[in-house]
């Protein structure tokens, strides 16, 4: 009986008429007229209505900016058995941090790799008076969308990587000269009792001596005065006097070196 009484009671309920708190809001309708302002602007602008105003109330997010990216490196000449210096390690920062100047071998190849970048510039300076040094002018290219340069570097210069006005990174690089290697005789040429010619010589070289050659060649001036009674001795190639080197690329060394060339045609005429 008491569940068909509060049946009977729900059957007589009324809903009220919706209420809504958006006139409290929004008082004189401004929402209409922004809505309505879309709607005409897209009608009005040339073109498909329907696409303008999926334009107008499409949310775009910005587009990101490509990161800057630079790699810059030393390339030290062969010669040198000196490793690659790569300018933008960790390592190199470090040191950079204690010293200001990097030293590199003279002639050594600067190679440089910017992406990113919308005005990528290369530019050197002089270490003390931070003039710009126009006659250093690097090679340069696009590889992969990437800006490349490569230098050949032959004196000290502070080297600048710029995007437009925007200065990147330098570098303050000391070129050490390469001294020409040294070779002379260290005494007068000997025969030893075989009648095998004896060379004293002394080399050197700051990275060292790979090899060491002598050459001989016909003296003007002979035994019985200058020139040669016969034109037969041109015909033979002048003889090999190899040298050997006691250990691998010295720095300087001094030694003796014999070899015996009685068997040849020049044999008892002077060389030079």
């Amino acid at each position: 009986e008491h569940v068909a009484r509060q049946l009977a009671r729900l059957q007589q309920l009324k809903a009220g008429t919706p209420r809504s708190s958006l006139k409290w809001r929004d008082p004189y309708a401004l929402r209409l007229m922004a809505l309505l302002a879309v709607i005409a602007a897209s009608f009005l602008y040339r073109g498909d209505p329907a696409a303008n105003f999926a334009d107008a109330v499409r949310v775009s997010s910005a587009k990101a900016e490509a990161a800057l990216s630079l790699d810059a490196w030393v390339r030290p000449p062969a010669y040198t058995a000196k490793p690659p210096m790569l300018l933008t390690s960790e390592a190199i920062k470090e040191r950079l941090a204690r010293d200001s100047d990097l030293l590199v071998p003279e002639a050594s190849l600067l190679v440089l790799r910017l992406s990113g970048a919308e005005e990528p510039r290369l530019a050197f300076f002089d270490l003390i008076g931070a003039e710009e040094i126009k006659d250093i002018v690097p090679k340069t290219g696009q590889e992969g969308g990437a800006f490349t340069a490569q230098v050949k570097l032959d004196r000290p210069a502070e080297v600048r990587v710029y995007d437009g006005s925007s200065e990147l990174a330098k570098w303050r690089l000391s070129v050490i000269p390469d001294v020409a290697p040294q070779v002379a005789f260290s005494g007068d040429p000997e025969e030893e009792a075989s009648g095998a010619l004896i060379l004293p010589w002394k080399a050197s070289d700051d990275y060292g001596i790979a090899s060491v050659t002598a050459k001989l060649v016909l003296s003007d001036m002979q035994a019985d005065g200058p020139g040669f009674a016969s034109n037969g001795v041109f015909l033979y190639e002048p003889p090999a006097f190899p040298i050997s080197l006691k250990k691998a690329s010295p720095r300087s060394i001094e030694d003796r070196t014999s070899n015996d060339l009685t068997a040849h045609p020049w044999a008892g005429l002077n060389v030079d």
